[in-house]
């Protein structure tokens, strides 16, 4: 068996979790290194991506479409937005198609920041990516999927105490 810096691995559920966190988590690091030149984290450059996306195919967002497509809470994306949006990234208006919301648009800043990262996550991707076959990469695509799947039954399966 083997050992993950000290731990002792059991099972290959742990293994995998492990892996996948730790994978991420690197991921997030080389992100939020290289957005800190514009003042921003990985999670609102996430935000940023999904509006600037959703701009460019003129596709009104509010928050709660952020939420949903970013599985985020309220709390989580109300405190991005406001920070965006003090940055200067984002502006809020009031919903063409719904009056009740405000709909988040990005500003010609937040355009020219997404169109330089391109290069950053092409650079994350290669090194993820190195030494890996296309064959290697689809297995652990579909693996990861059918695990991702099991998981969200699991979440959605009610339990009597």
């Amino acid at each position: 068996m083997e050992k993950v810096s000290g731990y002792q691995m059991k099972t290959d559920a742990e293994k995998i979790g492990l892996l996948t966190k730790s994978i991420n988590l690197a991921i997030e690091k080389e992100r939020n290194r290289y957005l800190a030149e514009y003042g921003l984290t990985a999670a609102q450059s996430d935000v940023m991506q999904y509006l600037t996306i959703a701009h460019t195919r003129g596709i009104e967002i509010n928050q709660v479409d952020i939420e949903r497509e970013l599985h985020l809470s309220n709390p989580t994306v109300t405190g991005i937005l406001k920070r965006l949006e003090a940055k200067g990234f984002v502006v809020k208006n009031e919903s063409q198609k719904d009056h009740r919301y405000k709909s988040v648009f990005v500003t010609e800043q937040a355009m020219k920041v997404y169109r330089r990262s391109g290069h950053n996550k092409e650079h994350i991707e290669e090194y993820l990516m190195r030494g890996l076959t296309q064959e290697q990469r689809d297995g652990a695509i579909a693996a990861l999927e059918v695990m991702l799947e099991n998981m969200q039954e699991l979440n959605s399966t009610v339990f009597d105490d």
